[in-house]
């Protein structure tokens, strides 16, 4: 058995090859074999496909193309039967990678062998971040080639709406209004949403995947977020990153994109000219001040639509002391802070141009007054982000299953049956078995993905979907007559405007009583729970109706879809070894 024969035996990481290797004619797209209905291509896209879908190994892999092989005629046969060509083929194809290094500890872009010039203030500590670049146009290219993608494109002119005055869609929107000159400049022209999030990879690890992923919106929502119509702008692997160093490297293709490139659609002869712009963005609330390189909003001026201040509220905190003996505990109080953002009825919102100003004058600062932390207005730095989308400010969607579901519905479950507010006028606690027995009894129909579990001892294990079913469609069944008239009733008025911003098509009627509704939900949740629990998601629900009039129903700013991209990413990664940036 040669060397080579010997590695496909090993894990798909362990194979490398040189730029003396041989090299496939990528402008050469054969039949896998003399007069195969399928070209090399269209087999070795299919085949990563499956192993991609099946989570096969490096053994595995080398079965099935073994086993494919088998099917194949022996003269001209092209298939690639070693692990090693299977991988060298898709190294060597129309859209190269571009790898960029970077200093875990100061950020320093590094090359890949080279040591980090501040090594000395960091000593001990000299491991690398990698970002991978994966440009934009050729995705885009073989994406206007299906048939399937370009005839979908249509969408928009195709659509039948049940209102027409109704907001049905993204392209009800009014930002995606305000692009419609642009729109019609050419059939082919097209507008993006972009997401990014951290992934832990591995337990044992601090490191984190952080994959940008990119969908065209003229495609029908049914089509929109299928993992063959995602693009993946990056990948960046190591500590979590600044914003400017993911997306400045890709700021060149999303320009290139913007003021057009050749595509060549199903049966035309000729190629055309097609522009794309990046219209939105959704990310849970970390990824979206990282991207836009504002403070957090766990202190002031943390809200990413509006310039609120918020402030800081005392609370104190029971912590268990222990003493000699080791059966022995006693409690003490220690004092700690929470930043809070009171209700406000005039909030003076931000807009893009403002945004990029306050961090021009942020960075001027920096170099001015030295290496100390400065912000305007809650404006860090300039973010590469206004550089590549439309508009940061309406264009950021409030995420419904991290704002919403897992911020807003598990706060108030928090603020209801948690023990450490058991003492408080709006606690339930004395109630709990109640709810959870009423809980376990609901039988749910099929349409529903998660059944619920119960509260007590389970509810840090619900899920995303599970929050959003107790939510909408069980709470107010479940706290009838547990729940005091006032506090019902506030309820109430909170179920009734996520449905109708959830729903697939929103009047303007409906979506002006959700404004006045929310505005005074949010009002009275502060005398209910009191002012230390006014944390940013529930501030953030007074901002919902801006974002539903900019971008359409919430539905279709969800990163529902991407949280399934991120779980796919994981699935094929089998190993530990050369996850720093081995290419």
């Amino acid at each position: 058995m040669s060397s080579r024969e010997s590695d496909d035996e090993s894990c798909a990481s362990e194979i490398y090859f040189s730029e003396e290797d041989d090299v496939y004619n990528k402008h050469e797209d054969p039949p896998v074999y003399n007069g195969a209905p399928i070209s090399v291509s269209e087999s070795m896209t299919s085949i990563l496909s499956f192993v991609i879908r099946h989570e096969l190994s490096g053994q595995e892999i080398i079965d099935l193309l073994n086993l494919v092989n088998l099917h194949c005629k022996e003269e001209d046969n092209e298939m690639k039967t070693s692990l090693y060509f299977f991988k060298k083929y898709f190294s060597c194809l129309d859209c190269p990678v571009v790898y960029h290094y970077y200093c875990s500890s100061c950020f320093a872009k590094v090359e890949k062998i080279e040591v980090c010039p501040n090594a000395k203030l960091h000593a001990g500590k000299n491991d690398k971040s990698i970002f991978v670049e994966l440009p934009l146009v050729p995705q885009l290219q073989k994406l206007f080639a299906q048939e399937q993608f370009f005839s979908n494109l249509s969408y928009r002119h195709t659509r039948k709406k049940t209102t027409p005055e109704n907001l049905e869609d993204i392209n009800d929107g009014q930002l995606y209004k305000e692009l419609l000159g642009f729109l019609s400049e050419s059939e082919l022209n097209f507008t993006m949403m972009l997401n990014t999030d951290g992934v832990p990879v591995f337990k044992s690890s601090q490191k984190s995947l952080w994959p940008i992923f990119l969908n065209v919106m003229e495609q029908p929502p049914k089509y929109r977020f299928k993992k063959e119509f995602t693009l993946i702008a990056g990948l960046w692997f190591g500590c979590k990153p600044e914003a400017n160093m993911i997306l400045d490297p890709l700021v060149k293709s999303f320009n290139c994109v913007r003021t057009g490139f050749h595509v060549r659609p199903p049966g035309r002869s000729n190629s055309c000219i097609s522009k794309g712009i990046v219209l939105a963005a959704t990310t849970d609330l970390p990824a979206k001040i990282m991207l836009l390189g504002m403070t957090s909003y766990s202190g002031a001026f943390g809200c990413q639509i509006c310039k609120i201040k918020g402030r800081s509220v005392q609370i104190t905190k029971k912590q268990r002391k222990k003493v000699k003996k080791k059966t022995d505990e006693n409690n003490e109080e220690k004092l700690s802070s929470v930043w809070v953002y009171p209700y406000s009825d005039e909030l003076d919102l931000r807009s893009h141009q403002e945004t990029k100003d306050l961090g021009n004058k942020a960075y001027q600062l920096l170099m001015a007054v030295g290496n100390v932390k400065i912000d305007n207005l809650g404006v860090k730095y300039p973010s590469a982000i206004t550089q590549i989308m439309y508009d940061v400010i309406r264009g950021f969607a409030v995420d419904d299953l991290h704002t919403l579901y897992l911020g807003v519905t598990k706060t108030l479950t928090k603020l209801l049956f948690d023990s450490k507010h058991s003492s408080e006028p709006y606690s339930l606690r004395k109630y709990l078995h109640l709810v959870d027995e009423r809980l376990l009894k609901i039988k749910l129909p099929n349409v529903f993905e998660r059944c619920i579990r119960k509260i007590d001892g389970e509810f840090s294990y619900w899920k995303g979907k599970e929050c959003e079913t107790y939510i909408h469609y069980l709470s107010i069944a479940v706290l009838d007559g547990i729940m005091s008239d006032k506090y019902l009733e506030h309820h109430i008025d909170l179920v009734e405007c996520l449905h109708i911003l959830q729903s697939p098509s929103i009047s303007p009627e409906k979506l002006l009583a959700c404004s006045k509704k929310l505005d005074n939900y949010v009002k009275n949740f502060e005398v209910l729970y009191g002012t230390r629990n006014m944390s940013m998601v529930i501030h953030l629900l007074q901002h919902l109706v801006f974002v539903v009039t900019n971008l359409g129903p919430l539905r279709y700013c969800s990163c529902y879809p991407y949280e399934s991209l991120n779980g796919d990413i994981l699935k094929i990664i089998h190993g530990t070894r050369s996850r720093g940036g081995t290419q």
